[in-house]
């Protein structure tokens, strides 16, 4: 009988979950069920692994803290925070260093899928239940609540959720407060689909924003152009975008 195999699992230690692919684990961004889409490592694919008084394994996103959670029909999804048995995963380790994730709900294997998806679907354990454990290129990141965050300073920093548009489409402004700017953040979904512009920031100088978008982000985008300048003319040319149904917001900053 061979000896158990045992391999360090870190712990409490950004990470990512690399499945046969190739493609990272990520908690996409305004998208719950856990995928593997790219080979990123910035944000959205950075996981911890959290133990439990029960010697259970957590999988928690760092993007927003929320844990991977094994349905009923076998989606893995980041639902909640909760640590219950249906985020909790027993793991295991073979002589090459894979691990392998069993749902302590389903008691099944967690796979990745050819369509990119993360699912508990059989108790197979061959190279689609295979997880390899890699490091991110670096760790500072942001997070979902810093990107809720409108922040202004007198040094020019900002993180700027767009309003008004759909989730896909928010573009975060990162600039030096917040440290290294995070390129998996603000490419991704630069093409605003509700005006069909691109925009993203990559630099951490003085920038300009325009957004153009639909009637869809009209007036929450008016009260954000509304919240950054009191004059009468920028008053006056916000009632204006009431009236036209189309949003045109130009955020100016300088450090």
């Amino acid at each position: 009988m061979k000896d158990p195999i045992t391999v360090n699992i870190p712990l409490n230690t950004p990470i990512c979950l690399k499945a046969h692919t190739g493609n990272n684990l990520q908690n996409e961004f305004g998208w719950r069920r856990g995928c593997c889409k790219n080979q990123n490592t910035e944000a959205w694919e950075q996981m911890l692994l959290l133990p439990t008084p029960d010697n259970k394994i957590i999988i928690q996103s760092r993007w927003n803290g929320r844990n991977l959670q094994v349905q009923e029909s076998g989606l893995c999804v980041f639902a909640n925070h909760n640590q219950e048995l249906w985020e909790k995963f027993d793991v295991e380790c073979d002589e090459n260093g894979k691990v392998y994730f069993i749902s302590c709900h389903t008691e099944k294997y967690m796979q990745c899928e050819n369509n990119g998806f993360a699912v508990c679907a059989n108790k197979n354990r061959g190279g689609w239940e295979a997880w390899t454990i890699v490091y991110p290129h670096t760790t500072s990141m942001m997070t979902s609540s810093q990107l809720r965050v409108i922040s202004l300073s007198a040094t020019g920093a900002v993180l700027f959720p767009v309003l008004g548009l759909a989730a896909e489409a928010l573009v975060p402004l990162a600039m030096s407060t917040f440290g290294t700017v995070v390129p998996g953040v603000g490419t991704f979904h630069a093409p605003l689909v509700s005006g069909g512009c691109a925009a993203a920031l990559q630099s951490a100088s003085a920038s300009l924003l325009t957004v153009e978008a639909a009637a869809v982000g009209s007036i929450a985008g008016a009260i954000v152009g509304a919240a950054l300048s009191n004059s009468d003319e920028e008053k006056k040319a916000q009632e204006d975008i009431f009236h036209k149904k189309k949003c045109r917001t130009r955020i100016t900053l300088s450090s």
